[in-house]
């Protein structure tokens, strides 16, 4: 990206003082630069913000299951999916086994 955003500097520099042949090429060139090196980048970042974003919205209840992704985890256009569980229905699940069983041993004859 820096070397990208140096080109970018000196070919606008160079612009500025006239259009030839010359920049021309070199700026027609950048933009198929753009797109091949830093749209890639501009996705993965993009796609890391809003996997982001949906692990936020499940709540301070979700417990997520993947391991924490990182922002290399993207690259390529890859979306991984979120594997979470919500500990509140966890919980709620939990204290109507747990019920039952109590009901069940307070009613079994002796």
């Amino acid at each position: 990206m820096d070397k990208y955003n140096a080109d970018f500097d000196a070919i606008v520099s160079d612009f500025n003082k006239g259009m030839n042949y010359k920049n021309a090429t070199d700026m027609r060139n950048l933009v198929r630069r753009y797109s091949r090196e830093v749209t890639p980048i501009r996705t993965m970042v993009q796609n890391y913000n809003k996997y982001n974003d949906k692990v936020l919205s499940l709540g301070p209840d979700a417990i997520v299951g993947n391991r924490e992704r990182t922002l290399d985890d993207f690259y390529g256009n890859v979306n991984p999916q979120i594997s979470y569980r919500n500990g509140k229905a966890i919980q709620q699940t939990a204290a109507g086994v747990m019920q039952g069983l109590d009901n069940a041993l307070m009613s079994a004859p002796a």
